[in-house]
């Protein structure tokens, strides 16, 4: 429902309570990204070393679904900046 806060339904997916076996933030992130990627990135391992080696870091006390909006609207400045079609193709480029 994307009338629902993005770091909202992160968090959601990720709570006790609705979360499926095996479905952590890089699954979800993952299928997310398929859907829109335009709006949503992959939030995996390989991010995680490119966001520490560009010294990028959340505010303390965030929410990992606050956290994902906050990288997620640095990937899309990124793209942007760049001239990258959309966030799936950054994660190629940061893969390689």
């Amino acid at each position: 429902d994307d009338s629902i806060p993005l770091s909202d339904r992160f968090d959601a997916a990720l709570d006790k309570d609705h979360k499926l076996l095996g479905m952590g933030r890089n699954f979800i992130s993952k299928i997310l990204c398929l859907v829109n990627p335009d709006l949503y990135m992959v939030w995996n391992a390989p991010t995680e070393s490119f966001f520490k080696k560009v010294g990028l870091r959340p505010d303390r006390g965030m929410t990992p679904g606050q956290q994902y909006q906050f990288y997620c609207d640095f990937f899309a400045d990124v793209c942007k900046e760049a001239g990258i079609a959309d966030m799936a193709q950054l994660d190629a480029l940061i893969w390689d």
